[in-house]
């Protein structure tokens, strides 16, 4: 018996394991491609929220108790969102009154209009003092920010007393005066700062809003701040003269909180509407 062709035999298996391996790549399927080195696929982009800035403006109004630098300066101011009454941020005004707030990762609704509020102790943080409040309301277009000093995201972004002022009708009467409704109605250009004659408010005259801007810097002036006192602008009746009287009759009613321009007011007596003289 002759002896195995040993050369014979590890052909064979040559042959064996190369049939072997292209049997196991078939099994494997194609070779993954390597990544391309073109353009990346464009993803959903998150919507970046450019910071709230503006300023705190007090010019003129600290004459009695203090310079205008001692409230605007080192004020805190808070972005708030109406809805639940939620602060989301705060921060801080320079010397000169002037802030920035970042929003961090808080999304805000596209035509949403939220609260900004600036604070600041009077009377050197003395026990017992109040704190100023002045208010404005800002507006996310989707791309920046709108309030009631600026029709455009180009700004500026004031808080003063005019900004305060329609802030606090906006609140005590938020279906004649809608916080969406008081963007770009306060002129800042204007010295002093004034109001537009658009957008106009049922029961809200613009005499009405002047007015009150002008006694809260009264408040102000006497360190008192011009928020807390929004009850005083509420009406109260104190008396009314006569007690009765034939149809016609003229009636003298004193309280206070009333509007400073008849048109402003609305009495009923018995139901039926009074003429305000």
């Amino acid at each position: 018996m002759n002896p195995p062709d040993r050369t014979n035999w590890f052909q064979t298996l040559g042959w064996l394991g190369v049939m072997a391996w292209l049997s196991l790549v078939g099994c494997l399927g194609p070779v993954p491609s390597q990544p391309r080195t073109g353009p990346a696929v464009a993803s959903a982009a998150r919507t970046v929220v450019v910071p709230v800035t503006g300023r705190v403006d007090w010019s003129g109004t600290r004459a009695v108790q203090a310079a205008p630098s001692d409230v605007v300066g080192a004020a805190t101011v808070s972005f708030i969102e109406l809805s639940g009454n939620t602060t989301v941020v705060t921060g801080r005004t320079d010397a000169a009154g002037a802030f920035s707030l970042n929003l961090g990762s808080f999304t805000p609704a596209t035509g949403g209009v939220y609260l900004l509020e600036a604070v600041k102790g009077l009377s050197g943080q003395a026990p017992g003092k109040d704190a100023a409040r002045f208010r404005t309301y800002v507006n996310w277009t989707g791309s920046g920010w709108t309030s009631m000093t600026a029709g455009t995201t180009a700004g500026p972004h004031v808080i003063n007393a005019l900004t305060t002022a329609l802030a606090i009708q906006s609140a005590l009467d938020p279906t004649n005066v809608a916080p969406a409704n008081t963007i770009n109605k306060v002129n800042v250009s204007t010295s002093p700062p004034s109001l537009r004659a658009t957008p106009v408010y049922t029961n809200h005259p613009d005499t009405e809003t002047l007015q009150l801007s002008a006694d809260l810097l009264t408040y102000l002036g006497a360190d008192i701040d011009p928020v807390a006192s929004v009850p005083a602008i509420l009406p109260s009746l104190a008396s009314f003269t006569p007690a009765q009287g034939p149809t016609n009759s003229l009636v003298r009613i004193e309280g206070r909180g009333f509007s400073p321009v008849p048109s402003g007011n609305s009495v009923t007596v018995g139901g039926a509407q009074a003429q305000v003289l």
